[in-house]
């Protein structure tokens, strides 16, 4: 039932972050939060083929590995290029709300 809500999970959030990447969507931290939940959907989808001993969950999860190990390369390519130029973290949009100043 887990691995059930985990693939919702997985369809709307691809779904939602193509449909605003198409707008525009600037990078920012935020980013990182797809990494951990595709991990353990990962993980969880191998466990799955290693407890009820079908390929489907097993191949499942061969194909979500490379996913994730190039969502993994291009958010760390992502950060560190937004880290070395400066822009990343003078982007955060509480700051004004807070009184702290943007850098």
């Amino acid at each position: 039932m887990l691995w059930g809500f985990g693939t919702w999970w997985l369809a709307l959030a691809t779904l939602t972050t193509l449909r605003f990447i198409r707008q525009g969507l600037p990078f920012n931290l935020g980013w990182w939060a797809f990494t951990f939940p595709l991990g353990v959907f990962t993980a969880s989808t191998f466990s799955l083929g290693s407890l009820t001993h079908l390929g489907f969950f097993t191949g499942l999860g061969e194909v979500f590995v490379p996913v994730l190990a190039v969502l993994w390369l291009l958010v760390t390519v992502r950060t560190a290029h937004g880290v070395w130029r400066g822009e990343l973290l003078g982007k955060v949009p509480a700051l004004p709300a807070i009184g702290l100043p943007r850098a």
